[in-house]
């Protein structure tokens, strides 16, 4: 079985860049991006899961690899992981 993601990649990024571009809170955009985020990662679960064929290890052995660099490169930009740090 495989999968086609571009569209929900399309959909994720346009809530994503269009929730980071509001200055303000807005309910209906933050639920959209929720949904698109949500949806994203069910269908590359499924594509890691099922196209890949290298099953729930692979899938979270590549998640935790993943979050690992980015908590390394956050850390090294800004020299801490603390959410503190963040400056807009």
């Amino acid at each position: 079985m495989s999968f086609n993601v571009e569209g929900f990649v399309t959909f994720f990024f346009i809530a994503v860049f269009a929730q980071i571009k509001v200055s303000w809170f807005h309910p209906f955009l933050y639920w959209i991006t929720i949904i698109a985020s949500t949806t994203l990662d069910i269908t590359l679960a499924d594509f890691v899961d099922r196209s890949l064929g290298i099953g729930y290890l692979g899938g979270s052995l590549i998640l935790i690899t993943l979050l690992v660099l980015t908590l390394l490169a956050w850390q090294r930009t800004l020299g801490s992981i603390n959410v503190s740090s963040i400056r807009a």
